[in-house]
């Protein structure tokens, strides 16, 4: 196991989300760009409360590809798309490319928005 995965590790299993939660998200991570996951552990080191909403939307955005809705995985998207409109650019630390990247599944490309 990588260095970034054992500090993600570490950084999950000692947050306050469920063990069950915790395994679902060990199991996800690997799978993570490197540069993804540095960014990940920078945002939890500085403020670990960030695990559970990082779970809490990983977890949501599971049920509605599981579930098959389209308008669940809409809504989920538009939320987020209106969350990032309203952070100040000088606070954004990531950029938009990453963002896509990190969003963007290669192995089902018919779940991917196309960017507009």
């Amino acid at each position: 196991m990588s260095a970034l995965l054992n500090t993600l590790r570490d950084l999950v299993t000692n947050s306050v989300i469920q063990p069950e939660d915790q395994n679902d998200l060990l199991v996800f991570l690997p799978i993570l760009p490197e540069e993804t996951m540095q960014n990940l552990i920078k945002v939890f080191e500085a403020e670990p409360e960030k695990i559970k909403e990082f779970n809490d939307n990983f977890k949501s955005k599971v049920r509605a590809i599981t579930g098959g809705s389209d308008d669940e995985w809409n809504k989920i998207i538009e939320e987020e798309e209106k969350a990032q409109n309203e952070i100040p650019e000088d606070e954004k630390e990531v950029d938009d490319e990453t963002l896509y990247n990190a969003n963007y599944d290669s192995e089902n490309p018919d779940l991917n928005e196309e960017s507009s």
